[in-house]
This record gives C-alpha cells, sequence and structure tokens, in this order.
C-alpha cells in the first residue's frame, strides 16, 4: 500500500549579499583557473620570445635609466655570461599608510641595490623551466620583485625567471633572492 506523505513547508533560504556571492564567484573560477591551468602539459623549456635581441639574450639597459614604476620596457631573457656585481630591484607591495596619512606621490622611485653572493641567484636563473604538472596546484601566487642583474660596466639585464610544475618562479630563484635580502 502506498501512502503519500506531506513534506514540511520548505525554510525560506536567506538571501546572500551581493558582494557575497560575487567574491565566491570569483574565488570559484580563480581556483578552477589555477588548477586547470597547471593541468596543461607543455614542453617549453625556457622562454620563446622573438622580441630578444640577436644571439638571443636579455637586452642590457644601463643601471641608472632604471625607476621603480617607470623602468624601460624590458624583455627577460636568458643571460648573458658575465660578471655580476650586483642586483637592482624594486620592492613588491605599496607602503603602509598611517590613518590620515597623505598618499604617496606617483613619481617614479629609484631601484635598490643589493651586493652579496649573487652566484645561487645565477645558478637559479640558468635552470630551465619545469615541465607543467598533470596535477593540481596551489591556488596561490608567489610574486617576486622586479629585479635586474647589474654587471661590472653598470648594464643592467632582467633575466627570464625559470618556472616550477605549476608556473610558479622556481624555488632556487625564490630561495636566494630571499638569502640576499631582495623582497
Amino acid at each position: 500500500m502506498n501512502t503519500v506523505r506531506d513534506r514540511p513547508p520548505a525554510t525560506p533560504r536567506r538571501a546572500r549579499p551581493a558582494g557575497i556571492a560575487v567574491a565566491l564567484a570569483a574565488m570559484t573560477v580563480a581556483t578552477v583557473a589555477l588548477a586547470t591551468g597547471c593541468a596543461q602539459t607543455s614542453s617549453t623549456n625556457g622562454p620563446a620570445d622573438p622580441t630578444l635581441p640577436s644571439g638571443g639574450v636579455t637586452a642590457a639597459v644601463p643601471v641608472s635609466s632604471l625607476t621603480c614604476g617607470t623602468s624601460p620596457a624590458i624583455t627577460g631573457g636568458p643571460l648573458p655570461d658575465q660578471d655580476w656585481a650586483e642586483v637592482a630591484s624594486c620592492p613588491i607591495g605599496a607602503p603602509h599608510l598611517a590613518s590620515g596619512a597623505p598618499a604617496p606621490s606617483a613619481s617614479p622611485r629609484p631601484v635598490t641595490i643589493t651586493h652579496g653572493d649573487l652566484g645561487p641567484l645565477v645558478a637559479g636563473l640558468r635552470q630551465p623551466d619545469a615541465p607543467r604538472s598533470t596535477g593540481v596546484c596551489p591556488a596561490y601566487l608567489i610574486a617576486l620583485p622586479t629585479f635586474w642583474l647589474v654587471d661590472r660596466d653598470d648594464e643592467a639585464y632582467q633575466p627570464h625567471i625559470p618556472k616550477n610544475p605549476c608556473g610558479q618562479p622556481a624555488e632556487a630563484v625564490v630561495a636566494a633572492l630571499r638569502g640576499l635580502g631582495v623582497t
């Protein structure tokens, strides 16, 4: 014998504020994009950039022309064999403002020059890109400062940053920059 059961009345759902719904949707899309982006395979082991100068190495610019925020557009590429003297860099992030403090001007800032043992950094930068992962990758981004290697003639070169299997900067480069205090 079949009986029909009455369902209890559905309780109305609370509407989510639009901002939360949009944020959840954006986080879902970002997570899926990062995860699927790492699921693609690639056999590329370095930059294939036709804009590199002849010889296939990154172009040199005078270190005096570098500023944070308005430096010349340089295509990062393989480094030439040089005797590297220092690292010029622009720090990551905006300065912390105290409540009510005026915003900093948008004028260019000078680069920070760092001296130290550049051997580990150069070795890390000479590594090829790792083959892309076919698995799931973490949903975060490793941000590096913009930086250039500077030779003894005060010529700056912006290197290609080798990538790990998830497309993030290679750990050897991240560790070497951290060891030099370049953040």
